[in-house]
């Protein structure tokens, strides 16, 4: 009977398909609750008052992310990320995200921005927030680069939720600051044996992720597990984000940005030498039927010269950040060119479009074009 709940309870997950309206809403709410909890201001307390308890108004705005919205809207952001189509309606999703890990965007005070339009830097006063939501920092954003290696990046519209990404993970400090929560979690209890790790109570379930139980522990260190151990459970396994098996996707996902940047020329380069050479021939009132049946016209028009270099922009960004955040090198771009110059643009080119986009149809008369690769 245990087996057949479990099953039904799966099924329904699996039929679960919020929509885009769903997820603009979610981000409706998550913004106004952190407006709501940022409003926050410590109440003056009274020279003859024997308690310094918060009013009930500063406790409800200090526990309704944690204890209320937290648990579910990870498991809903695990959801969308696991079975939304790999399209660009996920940008739904993806801001929604985004919107909750900054709740800094919506305090009250924002820090001016320098002389020089510099990024922000994040406060340190948000070190327990990000400690607090580890998981939707960094195990969201191993499951956003699953995601970014199997969609087209040539897509402006794709190319743009990489560069969103990385935008906001490159912020000043914040990388700093989450890889310091790892720390935190890793961190080995000299006071609890690992069984005692049961303790730990999530808010969600009406405690508090401090337990009178443990006085002995490391409170931060303890709030960091409290909130792992409550959303993924005892046995889980964590990855960390700045680890090398996530550094790996990383690097795969720098190569098929590079890929993606040498597609985009290609189809730029052959658009235009197509146009022009359709131009040239309709001086001898040619069409496309009186080349033998050769590809003439440019039936690349949906994508435009306009996005293709928005597509380039994107990405170079987004490479340039994801370096950044996590301290490795550029990669050999350049030395791809040479290799296409020595050995033959159109092969090279060709093999891009090959490997890259032989998926998406949208490209597969490109492909023909290109010609056969051996």
């Amino acid at each position: 009977m245990t087996s057949f709940i479990l099953l039904l309870v799966l099924s329904i997950q699996e039929l679960f398909k919020p929509t885009e309206e769903h997820v603009l809403v979610i981000r409706l709410l998550v913004k106004h609750l952190h407006a709501f909890s940022n409003s926050f201001k410590p109440e003056p307390v009274s020279p003859s008052a024997h308690s310094h308890t918060a009013s009930p108004l500063a406790e409800f705005k200090r526990i309704v992310i944690p204890r209320f919205v937290q648990q579910k809207l990870y498991v809903f952001l695990q959801h969308c990320f696991g079975h939304w189509p790999l399209d660009a309606s996920f940008r739904a999703v993806l801001e929604m995200w985004l919107s909750y890990l900054q709740p800094w965007r919506y305090a009250p005070e924002k820090p001016l921005l320098s002389t020089e339009s510099q990024p922000r830097s994040v406060s340190e006063k948000w070190a327990p927030f990000i400690q607090e939501n580890l998981l939707m920092y960094t195990k969201l954003f191993v499951g956003f680069l699953n995601r970014a290696l199997r969609t087209d990046l040539v897509s402006p519209k794709n190319a743009l939720m990489v560069f969103r990404v990385a935008k906001i993970f490159a912020q000043p400090n914040l990388a700093e600051m989450i890889q310091k929560g790892e720390q935190l979690f890793l961190e080995t209890d000299l006071v609890v044996p690992p069984r005692q790790h049961r303790l730990f109570v999530s808010p969600s379930f009406g405690g508090s992720f401090l337990s009178s139980r443990t006085p002995n522990i490391t409170d931060v260190s303890f709030k960091v597990k409290s909130h792992v151990y409550s959303l993924e459970g005892q046995d889980f396994q964590y990855k960390q984000m700045f680890g090398p098996e996530v550094r790996n996707l990383v690097l795969r996902l720098a190569q098929q940005i590079c890929q993606a940047q040498q597609t985009a020329k290609s189809i730029s380069d052959h658009s235009i030498e197509a146009t022009a050479s359709q131009s040239f021939l309709s001086w001898f009132r040619f069409g496309p039927s009186d080349l033998n049946g050769s590809y003439t016209g440019n039936d690349l028009d949906e994508i435009g010269q306009d996005n293709i270099k928005k597509t380039d922009e994107y990405l170079e960004k987004a490479l340039e950040y994801l370096c950044q955040i996590f301290r490795v090198q550029l990669p050999l771009c350049s030395q791809e060119s040479l290799f296409g110059m020595k050995h033959g643009i159109h092969k090279v080119h060709g093999y891009k479009v090959k490997t890259v986009l032989s998926t998406f149809s949208p490209f597969h008369n490109h492909c023909k074009l290109i010609g056969n690769i051996t």
